[in-house]
């Protein structure tokens, strides 16, 4: 995916193909209508300018290269707003979904669906059944009250988009015929009515919801990996730590909508103030100082009525650029917790096994110290070295695979931290550039 940066009507605008929508960039140009065609993605447009004096200034905020990945498994899905549906408790939302791909496995290189909400929780537990040894991405909470809020909207349109993104570059994940299903199907009722989620899946959503752990009556494993072992102790001492940035990014952002208020209440005040109606009477060198005052208190109500909308756009900046990243990240945490979770149960089951076994032969061998009949002794131990078997190489390949799910992870997060990191810095610049040249503007007009 590509990051750029674009100047718009006095706003950073940011274009991330990866969290954001978009119709010109990653674009797939087809060679003639009804064929397929490699993905040939536009080049990242250049940023440009609402003030050619400030041209120099702002070629140096915005001096970072940008980063760029390739879209390895040639699919790229966007979602967008469709239309409410409904209203109060029934109501809901649909979802336009955009797949651009050269998969053969796809009908169309170029196509679109509409999904609900209940439509990405059903892939979502049909890839937690399928993939278990997999790191599934999270979905956006399910939420109970403002649902039709504009701003939420937005958000889960975005996370959506997070969540089918990760999971048509992931590279089990986007073979998975659900996947196809949910892209594709126009049908998507009957697919859904012919999948019903597991018990044991259903038990596992209920127990994250509520904070729970899930027990079986194998005894508790012995980690034999160190490795996952400090892995487990770093994890749980940064959820810890991004809670506390989460809150601490929430606070911002209503401390900037709060300031935003005092602002529009000075410019109410002053407004009130310039339409103080003067007595005519009033002699010529009062009238005139009148006017001087009027003047003043006039620039100062037009710069307090746009830097208002300027403090909104850093709190939203914040919102999305920081707060709503770090949220991502605790609930790709806890994705990681049910992985490393499934990984122990397969610990403890081939543990088991392993003790199983060796007291099966232990019993074995003191029959033939006794002399006693051992064949059923020996079809035990048989059939318990099968599954030890069974139960190492099934191991072995979760062990490895949940490695290998956490290490891709963390160095995909690495990027997009940075990557987020960097729009949140470019965009609180040049916000903050344009709320400093509008006071310059009072200080020219004034002195």
């Amino acid at each position: 995916f590509q990051l750029s940066t674009r100047i718009d009507l006095g706003f950073v605008v940011h274009k991330m193909n990866y969290d954001y929508p978009s119709v010109m960039e990653g674009d797939i140009i087809e060679e003639s209508y009804g064929q397929r065609s490699e993905p040939n993605y536009l080049p990242e447009p250049q940023p440009y300018y609402t003030n050619d004096d400030d041209h120099q200034r702002r070629s140096q905020i915005l001096s970072f290269s940008s980063s760029s990945h390739t879209n390895t498994n040639n699919i790229d899905v966007t979602v967008t707003m469709a239309q409410k549906h409904g209203e109060g408790f029934t109501g809901f939302m649909t979802y336009s979904i955009r797949t651009r791909t050269s998969l053969r496995i796809f009908k169309s290189s170029d196509f679109t669906c509409v999904r609900r909400y209940n439509d990405f929780l059903w892939l979502y537990d049909r890839l937690c059944e399928e993939n278990k040894s997999s790191l599934i991405p999270s979905l956006p909470e399910k939420a109970l009250t403002d649902r039709f809020n504009p701003e939420f909207l937005d958000f889960r349109r975005r996370e959506l988009e997070r969540f089918l993104r990760r999971i048509v570059q992931h590279r089990i994940l986007h073979q998975s015929p659900y996947v196809k299903t949910f892209l594709e199907s126009s049908e998507l009722s009957d697919a859904k009515t012919n999948s019903t989620t597991s018990f044991s899946t259903m038990a596992v959503q209920m127990a994250n919801l509520f904070g729970m752990k899930i027990t079986n009556t194998i005894a508790p494993p012995t980690e034999v990996d160190s490795w996952f072992t400090e892995k487990k102790s770093y994890l749980t001492s940064l959820e810890a730590l991004l809670h506390s940035v989460a809150q601490t990014a929430n606070q911002l952002v209503l401390r900037h909508l709060e300031l935003a208020d005092l602002y529009s209440n000075v410019s109410t005040s002053v407004d009130s103030i310039i339409q103080i109606k003067t007595d005519p009477n009033i002699t010529q060198k009062v009238s005139s100082m009148t006017d001087d005052l009027k003047l003043s208190y006039e620039h100062l109500l037009t710069t307090s009525k746009e830097v208002t909308p300027l403090l909104c756009q850093l709190a939203k900046n914040i919102k999305q650029n920081l707060e709503d990243d770090v949220r991502d990240h605790l609930r790709m945490l806890g994705n990681i917790r049910n992985l490393l979770n499934y990984r122990m149960e397969k610990l403890a089951a081939l543990q088991d096994a392993t003790a199983n076994l060796k007291s099966k032969k232990e019993a074995l061998d003191k029959a033939k110290l006794s002399g006693k009949n051992m064949s059923n002794l020996e079809v035990e131990v048989e059939k318990l070295t099968n599954l030890e078997v069974t139960e190492r190489t099934t191991f072995d390949l979760v062990n490895s695979s949940s490695r290998e799910e956490i290490l891709n992870f963390e160095a995909t997060k690495a990027i997009e931290v940075q990557q987020t990191i960097v729009a949140y810095a470019q965009s609180n610049i040049e916000l903050e550039l344009m709320v400093a040249d509008l006071w310059k503007r009072v200080l020219g007009k004034l002195t």
